[in-house]
């Protein structure tokens, strides 16, 4: 996918939008950057114009507040055939704008580079839980002394939620700047 370059300014008008529209769509993250040719950033047009379409509602040119699609929709059951008995037209009618609206926000994320393989995922979520499981051990570990002698259970239960807490917590600012390095390497 080719990569056009815009200013902020260029892009404004690109979007046939104001120059505030575009610098209220950076505070929220909506647009997405790349070096330009002296270094600084600028606009990626078609990974922003894919995260603004995901994103803005139409009608109102502004980002959703809240996401009224689910974010998963379950697969038929096994031997199920779709049905649309007892549903009304205006039910069946709804139903297929949403397939429809969220098959287009997957392609617009997809589009913006928000998606992973499957595989990427997988191999990113056991190696997260594999980090997850060495922490608690750890921890289990460097504090065995201490439990052991500690008599009083309310004591023990607090220090451990405070020495896991603060393991998790590292482990969530590793994974945060993992993705930031990935995002880097990309760019």
């Amino acid at each position: 996918m080719n990569s056009v370059l815009m200013t902020q300014v260029e892009y404004a008008g690109h979007r046939k939008v104001g120059r505030s529209a575009v610098s209220n769509w950076k505070k929220r993250e909506l647009l997405v950057f790349a070096e330009g040719p002296d270094g600084s950033p600028m606009v990626d047009v078609t990974r922003s114009d894919a995260r603004l379409n995901a994103n803005v509602d139409p009608a109102r040119g502004r980002p959703r507040k809240v996401a009224t699609e689910p974010a998963y929709i379950a697969p038929l059951a096994p031997n199920s055939e779709p049905s649309i008995r007892g549903q009304g037209l205006g039910e069946v009618r709804s139903d297929l704008v949403k397939e429809q609206v969220t098959r287009e926000r997957l392609r617009n994320a997809k589009d913006a580079g928000e998606l992973v393989p499957m595989a990427e995922f997988e191999r990113l979520a056991a190696e997260t839980g594999r980090k997850a499981r060495e922490r608690v051990q750890a921890v289990m570990a460097n504090l065995a002394e201490r439990l052991a002698v500690e008599g009083d259970a309310r004591k023990v239960r607090l220090m451990l939620a405070a020495e896991i807490d603060h393991a998790f917590g590292q482990l969530a600012d590793e994974v945060v700047a993992d993705e930031g390095a990935a995002e880097t390497e990309e760019g």
